[in-house]
């Protein structure tokens, strides 16, 4: 038996029970009320009070249509994934001309009637006048089990509602494309052998790819390059940490590579001085860079065509003598330098700066002031290695 409900603009339901329609009574006309009629909403039961029990059943790459109607309606879809898939879900509607704009939220059913909100939220970044709903997102679930795409107005606490125009909701459930995954928390780092490119994508919304590297030795350089298709659609950002995974040490967004003809990747290098360190192994982390003017949204790409890059590290001995174990990058560990010394250094790392500790000669007091005159000379040298 079926059961439809029956929405008017006073707030009134009328339920109508029947049997393949045969014998049903018809539903009541609209009700006007100071000349206005409003349509009434014909709804079916699903997933009322967010009751995982009530969501329809579907299957991957089928196309469902819905309504949002009445106000606050929302429409529950159930569909299994294994661990470590990708639940890829597309929401449209025809029309821009609707008091509604669809969204979602994913779910995990319990199997006991609940569910567990998994903190997902998408909605069509595209908010610009004229634009139809049309968006896709892809989210990676890491337990097996029954998950609910849960179809609502992304306003959620108004009274609009659309009876007419209907949005189409597409399912798949695909294999994520990146190897390193589950690695989207310092503690799942992916480890990183120097001189062993290793391949990643930020296939997934709000993807994080975390990667350790342990530097044995001191006073060595951490070379990471990373070359990304240039087309991916994603805004890819890499950052180096301390191994206490907060210690910001250097930010690079990637930037195009026009050292090709015509330019087809983009890269970025990222290289710090860095000395062992017992606390574990440098963090490095490669994400969407969302936040930006006119970018608020959590890119991603499946297609590895698009999206795989390619890290490589490398480990470079410290050419700057004067760095030492510890460096020479704070006043701590300043190089302390006698009058007439000439020292050889390098900056060969970005962000790279050598303090020097000057002590003034014999003599010098407030009442005979002697002029300290340093100079700096350059070659001009720049090597290939260390060339972004």
């Amino acid at each position: 038996m079926k059961s439809h409900v029956i929405a008017s603009s006073l707030g009134a339901a009328v339920v109508v029970l029947g049997l393949g329609g045969l014998g049903c009574p018809k539903p009541p006309p609209p009700v006007e009320d100071a000349g206005v009629v409003e349509a009434d909403c014909v709804i079916d039961t699903n997933f009322p009070n967010q009751d995982a029990e009530s969501a329809d059943d579907i299957a991957g790459g089928t196309a469902i249509q819905g309504t949002l109607c009445p106000a606050r309606d929302d429409d529950g879809y159930r569909i299994h994934a294994a661990a470590g898939d990708v639940i890829l879900v597309t929401l449209s509607m025809d029309t821009n001309i609707t008091n509604v704009t669809p969204a979602y939220g994913l779910l995990l059913d319990n199997g006991d009637g609940s569910m567990t909100p998994l903190g997902i939220f998408d909605v069509d970044a595209n908010d610009s006048q004229g634009h139809a709903v049309n968006f896709t997102s892809a989210h990676r679930v890491d337990v097996e089990g029954d998950y609910i795409v849960d179809v609502r107005d992304s306003e959620g606490l108004d009274d609009g509602f659309d009876n007419f125009n209907k949005y189409t909701l597409l399912v798949n459930v695909v294999a994520d494309p990146d190897a390193n995954e589950p690695n989207n928390t310092p503690p799942q780092a992916t480890p990183v052998v120097a001189g062993t490119p290793i391949n990643g994508q930020i296939a997934t919304s709000g993807d994080q790819d975390w990667y350790a590297i342990d530097v044995a030795g001191t006073a060595q350089i951490i070379d990471v390059a990373i070359t990304v298709p240039i087309n991916s659609g994603i805004e890819h950002q890499a950052t180096l940490f301390a191994p206490d995974g907060i210690t910001v040490l250097q930010t690079t967004p990637f930037t195009r590579d026009d050292s090709v003809t015509p330019a087809t990747q983009e890269i970025v290098r990222v290289r710090k001085a860095a000395s062992h360190s017992d606390a574990g192994p440098f963090l490095l982390l490669v994400q969407d860079r969302s936040g930006g003017a006119g970018d608020t949204d959590q890119d991603a790409q499946l297609d590895p065509a698009l999206a795989q890059y390619t890290l490589t590290l490398t480990l470079i001995a410290d050419p700057d003598p004067n760095e030492g174990a510890a460096g020479n990058d704070t006043i701590a560990t300043a190089t302390t330098v006698t009058s007439g010394a000439s020292l050889a250094a390098s900056l060969p790392a970005f962000a790279d700066q050598d303090i020097y500790r000057i002590t003034p000669p014999g003599g010098t007091t407030a009442n005979t002031p002697k002029v300290l005159v340093v100079t700096i000379t350059f070659d001009g040298a720049l090597l290939n290695d260390f060339k972004l």
